[in-house]
């Protein structure tokens, strides 16, 4: 089982939200073209845009959940539908984890049904940080 890189929109979204931890991939976008590159441990949100690239960190689903869950309180809950697809909640979360509050400016259900668990994820994931 292999772990799901983030899109380059969510990874873009996330930069500019200050997503800053080390990571191994990144996305290297020329021309609007991304490709993916592997490379040693690095903190790319701090490479500037030029004319005619960018870098952006392309953290995993999982870490980048991890982050919003460690730096924001904001935790993702993928949920199975009756219709065999997955959708989302977004839970505020307290200093106690294990009493996890609402708020009811976040999205609660998503607008949606996703075909996989990892498209929902990533759903979820776009959505949390658009309201950091």
């Amino acid at each position: 089982m292999k772990d799901e890189i983030i899109k380059f929109e969510t990874a873009k979204l996330a930069k500019e939200k200050g997503f800053n931890w080390k990571v191994e991939n990144y996305f290297y976008d020329e021309f609007h073209k991304q490709t993916i590159y592997k490379d040693k441990l690095t903190d790319y949100s701090k490479h500037e845009k030029g004319n005619l690239y960018e870098c952006v960190s392309a953290p995993t689903q999982s870490l980048l959940q991890r982050w919003l869950r460690e730096k924001h309180n904001l935790h993702i809950v993928i949920i199975p539908t009756v219709t065999s697809y997955f959708t989302y909640k977004i839970l505020d979360i307290q200093l106690n984890p294990e009493n996890p509050i609402e708020r009811p400016p976040y999205k609660d259900v998503a607008s949606e049904d996703f075909t996989t668990y990892e498209l929902s994820l990533e759903g979820g994931l776009q959505e949390a940080l658009k309201i950091i």
